[in-house]
């Protein structure tokens, strides 16, 4: 039925009149009309009127468009005015509202006004079932609250206030179904939006029938977001109701869920890196529910960590105090729980491994070691600190993690070796050492540690901190230990030159560092001692890999035979010709004036008794260039009278007798060409002497004298085998480039 058989045809004139009064008229003729149809039961020509009103309200005719909403709003009012019992139209506000809504977005700013005034007067007539249509006026409402029309936005603003006291008044209103959209509304950057939005917040939040807090995972990702704003208004008000929904939380908790607000503060932590206020509010948060709930967060222990550890260094130091805090909080946490299962297993309660027990309790510490340990790979020296602390604590908690984790640990350890600071160095070498001690990971730790020196980066690695790495691990490990499991893997070595770059920086360290004195002190007897001349042969196989590396060891361990056997093959092409070659022996002859080497520049005051060690020193001194390292070695040798003391050593049984036998050593110039040096051991001839005669007081009995230690060392088999060395070591120097 058409409405012209229902509305007088002087109101339908002036529903789409020019002036307002004329179609304010024709609204009041329509609520009457109404009122009238719903007291007689019409249903049908009520339908017929709302249909007729809405093509109205949506005309191209500006003026029709104004008429049709008022007249669409007293339809509601008549209708809502009805008492009950009487025929209303179903679904009444689905038709009603969604034409008004429509003209929210009208181009003219005075139709949006009419429709918010409609609506406001819907609104206002019915009430509760005005939520019916809720999340569409809520929606329509948000867009229109940053209208560009001021009088529009206050307009729109009275209408946000009757909704929020229409949801304030109802027992019904579903949060569930609104969060969603304020979830999705929350990620917008208008300040008028924002506003909007957070007034809806607070109401909600005021309510006593809404548990806002079971939604906050929700919700947190958005409120962080505005803790930016440029508007000082939006972002007083927003950390105003983030500080209430905390306190909500320490006082009753709700029924929040706080591992899933803990994960999203995490991600928010990665994702708002470049927002100072979000990352220092998440922070804080943390530490509370730390606090709060640390059972429940356990399990997610590792996911808050990879955002947490990474704070500790942040530029802004509130933000890392905060992240600080958090990362004891959970530290004191794993702690705790550690001496927790300590004091059920003293008390005689049966039980599974830490790991399982850890299991049982949530804790994921594959997953956590794992976590840290790629946070060795991080530039904050503070944040490489802390997680060299979490590895730690969770290798004393269970040392079986090991078992899974350790390609991946020792990988990050090492990679933190290469660290700008000395702390966190020595600390990952602290780490280090701590799994070499596990039993049977000391060979993987020290093969990881070579590879890490593998490379350009590991050759600046190598130069930079090789002594440092290598005295630490000593002094924690043993130097010994250390040296025999080094030259082992390097003995197996196929790339020559990174074989011999990785012994010569050893051999450097062995001469001059003190945490190796034990070490040189045990090579320095290895003439004397099977062990000692045991150990030298196990690093003579990889030392061999470099010239001058090969002769310092023979040096240090006295085995000057040995030496000049070596020389002999360095004197022969093609080492002869190997620029390097001479580059090595410049550097041996400045490791002579070590004090490492202080027993051997003594005993060339004892050439009779030493007469390789002389063969060997004029022998490096034949091989160098005339230069530097020419010139020292030479002031060194000229600085020993040779002569004068195998002269001084024969006649020193004689008191007063004639002077020095020069024809003894090949005439009277003294020359040190006539002396044999290539007697090796052998001591040198002893001149007849004349004992004096002595009075019977003066007369003792004589006492056995025993052999010199060269004898000694001549009447024992030889500990050090010179020719199977000399051997390896032909074997080694020929695949030298």
């Amino acid at each position: 039925m058409s409405s012209q058989n229902v509305l007088p045809a002087y109101v339908l004139k002036h529903i789409s009149d020019r002036l307002y009064e004329k179609r304010k008229l024709a609204a009041l003729e329509v609520e009457q009309v109404v009122k009238q149809l719903a007291a007689a039961g019409r249903a049908d020509r009520i339908d017929a009127v709302i249909g007729s009103l809405t093509s109205y309200a949506t005309s191209s005719q500006a003026n029709a468009r104004k008429g049709g909403l008022l007249c669409l709003a007293a339809t509601a009012v008549a209708l809502a005015g009805c008492p009950p019992g009487e025929m209303r139209p179903p679904n009444l506000l689905q038709r009603i509202v969604p034409p008004i809504l429509a003209s929210f977005t009208d181009q003219d700013s005075r139709v949006r006004y009419y429709a918010i005034e409609s609506l406001w007067n819907v609104a206002k007539s019915t009430r509760d079932s005005f939520l019916q249509v809720f999340p569409e006026v809520f929606e329509s409402l948000f867009r229109l609250c940053s209208d560009a029309d001021t009088n529009v936005q206050n307009a729109a603003s009275f209408l946000d206030n009757l909704v929020k006291d229409i949801v304030a008044e109802s027992h019904d209103f579903s949060v569930a179904g609104f969060v969603p959209l304020l979830q999705e509304y929350l990620e917008v950057a208008n300040p008028f939006k924002r506003q909007f939005l957070l007034g809806w917040l607070s109401l909600l939040d005021s309510l006593p029938d809404i548990d806002l807090a079971s939604h906050l995972a929700c919700l947190l990702p958005g409120l962080l977001g505005m803790l930016s704003d440029s508007n000082a208004e939006i972002r007083s008000a927003c950390t105003k109701l983030l500080q209430e929904f905390l306190l909500e939380l320490q006082t009753s908790g709700g029924g929040a869920d706080v591992s899933r607000i803990a994960l999203i503060l995490a991600q928010q932590l990665q994702q708002r890196q470049e927002d100072p206020a979000a990352q220092l509010t998440a922070l804080r948060w943390l530490h509370t529910l730390v606090q709060l709930a640390p059972r429940q967060l356990l399990p997610h222990t590792a996911a808050v960590l990879t955002e947490v550890l990474p704070c500790l260094g942040h530029e802004i130091s509130e933000i890392s105090t905060a992240a600080r805090q958090v990362n004891a909080d959970l530290l004191d946490q794993l702690q705790q729980q550690q001496q927790g299962q300590q004091g059920q297993q003293q008390q005689g309660q049966r039980g599974s491994s830490a790991l399982a027990a850890a299991a049982e309790g949530g804790l994921d510490s594959q997953a956590l070691l794992a976590t840290v340990s790629k946070q060795l790979e991080g530039d904050a020296e503070v944040s490489k600190l802390e997680a060299l602390q979490w590895v730690n604590a969770l290798l004393s908690r269970d040392a079986r993690l090991l078992q899974d984790q350790q390609q991946l640990l020792l990988a990050a350890l090492c990679d933190a070796l290469s660290a700008a600071s000395d702390r966190v160095v020595t600390e990952s070498l602290a780490v280090l050492a701590s799994v070499a001690d596990q039993r049977g990971h000391f060979p993987a730790v020290m093969a990881t540690l070579l590879d890490c020196f593998r490379g350009a980066g590991g050759a600046r690695l190598l130069q930079r901190r090789g002594g440092l790495i290598i005295q630490q691990l000593s002094q924690r490990l043993g130097g010994l230990r250390v040296y025999k499991e080094l030259s082992r893997l390097l003995q197996e070595e196929e790339d020559v030159s990174f074989a011999g770059g990785m012994v010569q920086a050893l051999n450097l360290i062995l001469l001059t560092s003190s945490a190796l004195q034990e070490l040189r002190g045990l090579l320095q007897a290895s003439l004397r001692s099977a062990e000692a001349a045991d150990v030298f042969a196990q690093l003579f196989a990889s030392w061999s890999h470099s010239c001058a590396a090969s002769l310092a060891l023979a040096l240090l361990a006295q085995a000057y035979s040995l030496a000049c056997e070596l020389l002999a093959v360095m004197a022969q092409e093609p080492l002869s010709m190997r620029p390097e070659t001479a580059v090595e022996l410049s550097q041996l002859v400045s490791l002579l004036e070590a004090p490492a080497f202080a027993p051997l520049r003594l005993q060339l005051l004892q050439p009779a008794a030493h007469p390789a060690l002389l063969r060997a020193a004029h022998g490096v001194l034949m091989l160098l260039p005339q230069g530097d390292a020419f010139r020292t070695l030479q002031t060194r040798l000229q600085s020993v009278p040779i002569m004068a003391l195998l002269a001084n050593k024969e006649q020193q049984p004689q008191r007063g007798g004639g002077g020095l036998d020069t024809a003894a050593f090949g005439g009277s110039s003294g020359s040190f060409s006539a002396l044999d040096l290539n007697a090796g051991a052998e001591p040198p001839p002893a001149s007849p002497t004349v004992r004096p005669r002595q009075s019977p007081q003066q007369q003792q009995p004589e006492v056995a004298q025993s052999p010199p230690q060269w004898q000694l060392v001549q009447q024992r088999a030889p500990l050090i085998e010179d020719k199977r060395l000399v051997q390896l070591f032909k074997s080694r120097v020929s695949r030298l480039p």
